[in-house]
């Protein structure tokens, strides 16, 4: 049988230690046959976990080259996402200024630790080369340990996996956490308490000043939202604590800070909604006990004039 070039030059390697009469004769050795089989390389069937192992052992691909016009909204690589079930893995776009955020402080990452974000730690001269890659971009990366913050898991999500983690995760608290079900289960609570119906309204005036305060803060980060998006590595203005936070989460801490006053205040409505029904019941039982005694008292006067007129 026909052998394509890849057998022919396994069995001139293997003729150079064996005769040739166990390669080339008409009924070649088993264990030969064994042998080239395993060498061999065989159709690819490989899966999307294996595709994401492969494709972390590959040369690094940086789309910048010398020469170009770079702004810090250009694509930089692509990453597979590390949050992803097998066979829906999505990769997310890495831009040359998220490699600047990445480098400067909070974070300040170094090769080694830049490398596993890409998911080129295993890369052969990774290193080397992303180095190569991070001057064409008029950035260097001096060696040596740099890292200035702590490392947690929020540090091996890019800022658009992190973005889209704190969206869904925000999506899921709106639709499903239980607002009203704790609101009415407070409420419960306090109207099994001694005098609850004297104490409702004070709460009510409460709980409308705590949702003016949580509508102010989120105003406040809904601004901070609003001057990132514009100008994602400007200036932090009146927010620089948020910046920094922002910054060691990837984005992913202020969203979901946001995400969560959002919830709350949906509690804080129903909470209200709840209460102020209490108030309501309140006053149209007061309303009824007035009612009920002036009804009384006028019986109470004709009967007594009727006396008289008998009299």
């Amino acid at each position: 049988q026909p052998m394509n070039s890849y057998s022919n030059g396994y069995d001139q390697h293997v003729g150079a230690q064996v005769s040739g009469s166990e390669v080339y004769s008409s009924r070649p050795d088993r264990r030969l046959q064994r042998q080239r089989s395993d060498t061999l390389p065989s159709p690819s069937t490989s899966s999307p976990d294996q595709d994401d192992a492969e494709e972390s052992s590959a040369p690094p691909r940086y789309l910048p080259m010398r020469g170009q016009s770079l702004k810090p909204s250009d694509e930089f690589t692509t990453v597979p996402g590390r949050l992803s079930l097998l066979g829906s893995a999505s990769k997310y776009v890495v831009t040359i200024g998220e490699i600047q955020r990445r480098l400067s402080p909070p974070e300040c990452l170094n090769a080694s630790l830049l490398g596993g974000v890409l998911r080129k730690a295993k890369a052969r001269n990774g290193g080397t080369d992303l180095r190569r890659a991070l001057e064409d971009i008029g950035l260097h990366l001096p060696p040596g340990r740099r890292k200035a913050a702590g490392t947690s898991m929020l540090t091996s999500l890019v800022e658009e996996e992190a973005r889209s983690l704190a969206s869904q995760f925000n999506n899921i608290c709106g639709k499903m956490f239980p607002t009203a079900e704790l609101a009415s289960a407070v409420c419960r609570q306090h109207m099994n308490q001694p005098h609850a119906a004297a104490h409702a309204e004070e709460r009510q005036h409460a709980i409308k000043h705590a949702m003016q305060l949580t509508n102010e803060l989120g105003e406040q980060i809904q601004a901070y939202l609003d001057q990132e998006e514009a100008d994602r590595d400007g200036d932090s203005g009146n927010f620089p604590g948020l910046r920094q936070f922002s910054l060691i989460t990837h984005s992913f801490g202020v969203l979901v800070v946001q995400g969560v006053l959002q919830v709350f205040q949906g509690y804080l409505r129903n909470l209200l909604k709840t209460t102020s029904g209490i108030v309501i019941r309140d006053h149209a039982l007061q309303h009824q006990s007035v009612g009920g005694g002036m009804h009384r008292k006028s019986h109470s006067d004709h009967a007594q004039g009727g006396v008289k007129q008998r009299r």
